[in-house]
């Protein structure tokens, strides 16, 4: 169900939701001005988690009204520069902003060279500890625990190693969000997601470039829904757009002649699980 209201903690407030989503970006690589790159705020009880961070991430959190300071994991799905090229920024505000709590990061171990090297270059000497979680190329594994919630990260297809990201509450079996970044449409995937209350899955391109989604090792609109449909999800959310949609209607059309219950992830909008 969607809320045009892109409030963390009032929404929290008036019903027992488990688990919420803000999108930030839902854009692909190539600049928009209406649109942003990838990142997620997924919000679990009074928990916040960052699912990528594309440039420009800490102007859409502030934006949208995400309590930044309450982020302590951030997930990254891939390295390619629409998904983390906006992490320096962030670190570099929680640095002026006297952050002293230690921030998680889980993405593929080359991310710390490249964090290291930016801090050095502008001479940051940050005050909190940052840990690294490194994925595993074509490893599924659960990646951080909590008292109520699991975190797993699970394989995708692409041109550099990538990971989903499924967050599933322990007690509810239906308050579950999977997160599918970049990939080639893949069946297999299936397994890791199945019976989710919500899927994202990225949706670059329409089914007139069925071939060029392929060759790029992304999905169309079209097969984001047929994932969705073999998954037996509740809802399913497409993003990662072409910038060569302005209309992104006619993607959500296409993946709604497959499975109903689609939306567009509209960037400042909250989605909600339970």
């Amino acid at each position: 169900m969607l809320k045009s209201m892109p409030i963390f903690f009032v929404l929290l407030c008036k019903r027992n939701i488990i688990v919420k989503i803000t999108v930030l970006g839902n854009s692909s690589a190539s600049p928009r001005v209406d649109r942003h790159p990838s990142a997620q705020v997924v919000a679990h009880n009074q928990s916040l988690y960052l699912v990528d961070c594309g440039e420009g991430t800490q102007y859409q959190i502030i934006k949208h009204k995400v309590k930044y300071g309450g982020i302590d994991h951030i997930f990254i799905s891939h390295l390619h520069g629409d998904h983390f090229f906006g992490i320096i920024g962030l670190l570099s505000t929680y640095y002026l902003n006297n952050r002293t709590r230690p921030l998680h990061i889980y993405a593929n171990q080359q991310i710390e060279k490249f964090i290291q090297v930016s801090l050095e270059t502008t001479n940051t000497v940050l005050g909190f500890l940052l840990i690294f979680h490194y994925l595993k190329p074509e490893t599924a594994a659960i990646i951080l625990e909590t008292e109520d919630l699991t975190v797993r990260a699970f394989p995708l297809t692409h041109r550099v190693p990538t990971h989903g990201f499924l967050f599933s509450d322990k007690h509810t079996v239906a308050n579950s969000f999977a997160y599918c970044s970049d990939t080639l449409f893949a069946p297999e995937i299936v397994d890791n997601f199945k019976n989710v209350g919500l899927l994202y899955h990225e949706a670059t391109f329409g089914d007139e470039k069925l071939e060029s989604a392929a060759a790029k090792s992304h999905s169309t609109a079209r097969q984001a829904a047929q994932i969705a449909k073999m998954a037996n999800v509740s809802q399913l959310i497409i993003g990662h757009f072409s910038a060569k949609y302005h209309d992104t209607n006619e993607l959500l059309l296409q993946a709604r002649e497959v499975f109903e219950n689609t939306n567009i992830a509209l960037e400042g909008c909250v989605y909600e699980v339970g």
